[in-house]
């Protein structure tokens, strides 16, 4: 369902605040609402300038009227004194939300245990905040930020105010899971959580990787009925707070991204009455909304199976109609599909696999709680397997952590496929006890490197021009012949000339890691 401004407001934890009100407009409420609204991103100020637009007369603090809702404006994007006016001496604003004033009556503050001059101020509105600010446009975080990250292309940590974006709603599942003993977590599929297989279907875990998921639980098996009852997750106050939860992070991740025109769930991006109007919203922008709530836990190592993490894969496989995400052409410009990673505990890691300078590299990405990882979905990556203590002690840490993918309808695809790379099985010498279960994809990535090589030997031995191209292309042509359920297409050669005008045209700057996932 569409959020409105008035669900988006209603969506924060907190949205009700009392304090001292001051004829002079200093007002401690205001200061509150800059404190809630700054973890999403906000930075929230109230008029302070004289204007002759009619639609924000009335929005300076000496003039707090409770008769009627006045106006929140972004303090980066907005002019809020005399001196700040433009050349046009036209006032220049970005709304962000909207307020109400109100007095507290003797009776309901002593309700309330405060002072009887406080009032109350309640936030009524809130708006993602523009792609677009007065007469600038800022860059989209998600395609500047992720592919000049110092943690690498693709992916990037965000901050997460735990309080004010997660609060307690987890608290009694955390709390179960604490409890839980090595028994318990080394026969899962009951009450606690499902096995996530971290290898495929068809072959051993070389771990227990736990799964609780949080939606979609209706014409569920026996054993998500019994996680159902033991965490209360059908309850409909757990499905509520789940549903603003999920509007929350849709703030945050709109916000953050700079991609407010991207997400279907927000039904209103952009206040009408900022000045000056803002763009209409283009309806074939809006591809975006989180999808899979779910919790992952533990990740513990399963008798002596010798691989220390989960398989290298990726979230997002190819498209119903048949395209990856790097050769997604609906996709360009747009913000790639994601999964989002927040911790509930302590922490949660994660094994990033990238490509720089030709050579291939793992990263290991610890992400504390306060703290959030997006990563896109063509980005192979494994979860990081724990080794527990010896001896029959308690389990130290399950390792909890929320779980998104933030999905697009320009790249509908099954999310429940565990799509392996066959080539970072083959790249890490640790990751080919994989090999069985994908015995056929790493035969076919042997041979096109053996391909490869030989076209490399005839270049070398300076075999130029049609003859080398003669080469190659038969060596294609035997590649579709003995190949046909390859996932890339044949080795080819393109000249230097060619490289350098397909080089030059790429100038769109999206967040792809387009070495790492060629394979797909």
């Amino acid at each position: 369902m569409d959020a409105s401004p008035q669900h988006l407001a209603n969506s924060l934890i907190n949205n009700v605040f009392y304090g001292p009100h001051l004829t002079k407009g200093d007002n401690n409420c205001l200061l509150q609402i800059q404190q809630a609204l700054k973890p999403f991103g906000y930075d929230v100020e109230v008029m302070k300038a004289r204007v002759n637009d009619g639609r924000h007369t009335q929005n300076r603090p000496k003039r707090f009227s409770t008769s009627n809702e006045q106006k929140l404006y972004c303090g980066r994007c907005s002019v809020h004194s005399q001196s700040d006016l433009h050349d046009d001496a036209q006032f220049h604003c970005c709304v962000i939300g909207y307020f109400k004033l109100e007095h507290v009556s003797e009776e309901e503050a002593a309700k309330l245990g405060i002072p009887t001059n406080y009032s109350r101020v309640t936030l009524t509105q809130l708006y993602p905040h523009p792609v677009e600010c007065k007469t600038t446009t800022p860059c989209r975080l998600h395609k500047n930020m992720m592919s000049l990250s110092h943690l690498g292309s693709g992916y990037t940590i965000i901050d997460v105010d735990y309080g004010a974006v997660i609060g307690d709603m987890f608290h009694s599942i955390i709390q179960k899971l604490g409890n839980l003993s090595k028994s318990n977590i080394s026969k899962l599929n009951n009450r606690h959580g499902k096995i996530i297989l971290s290898s495929g279907p068809e072959y051993q875990s070389p771990d227990v990787r736990g799964l609780i998921m949080l939606d979609d639980l209706v014409d569920v098996d026996n054993t998500q009925v019994n996680i159902n009852e033991n965490y209360g997750l059908t309850d409909k106050s757990f499905q509520n707070k789940l549903a603003t939860l999920t509007t929350r992070l849709t703030i945050l991740l709109s916000n953050t991204l700079h991609i407010a025109d991207e997400f279907k769930t927000i039904a209103c991006y952009n206040c009408p009455e900022n000045v000056p109007a803002p763009p209409a919203a283009e309806i074939d922008r809006q591809h975006l909304y989180l999808k899979k709530p779910s919790i992952i836990f533990a990740g513990y190592k399963l008798g002596k199976v010798n691989a220390p993490h989960q398989c290298p894969h990726i979230d997002f496989g190819k498209s119903n109609d048949g395209y990856y995400i790097e050769d997604n052409t609906r996709l360009k410009n747009k913000c790639k599909p994601m999964t989002l990673v927040v911790p509930l505990s302590t922490e949660r890691k994660l094994i990033i696999y990238r490509e720089q300078d030709g050579l291939q590299q793992q990263r290991i990405i610890t992400v504390e709680k306060g703290k959030a990882l997006l990563f896109e979905g063509n980005v192979v990556h494994s979860g990081w397997t724990y080794v527990e203590n010896a001896g029959k002690g308690p389990i130290p840490d399950l390792f909890p952590a929320l779980h998104f993918y933030l999905y697009s309808n320009e790249h509908r695809c099954n999310l429940e496929d565990f799509v392996v790379s066959s080539h970072h099985i083959l790249t890490w010498s640790e990751n080919k006890v994989f090999i069985p279960m994908v015995e056929d994809e790493c035969k076919e990535e042997e041979f096109l490197n053996g391909a490869q090589k030989v076209i490399d030997m005839l270049e070398n031995y300076n075999i130029q021009g049609d003859l080398l191209d003669d080469h190659v292309d038969n060596l294609a042509n035997y590649l579709l012949k003995h190949n046909q359920r390859r996932r890339v297409p044949p080795p080819s050669r393109r000249s230097s000339r060619e490289n350098d005008n397909n080089n030059n045209s790429n100038d769109d700057m999206s967040c792809t890691s387009d070495n790492m996932s060629q394979d797909y």
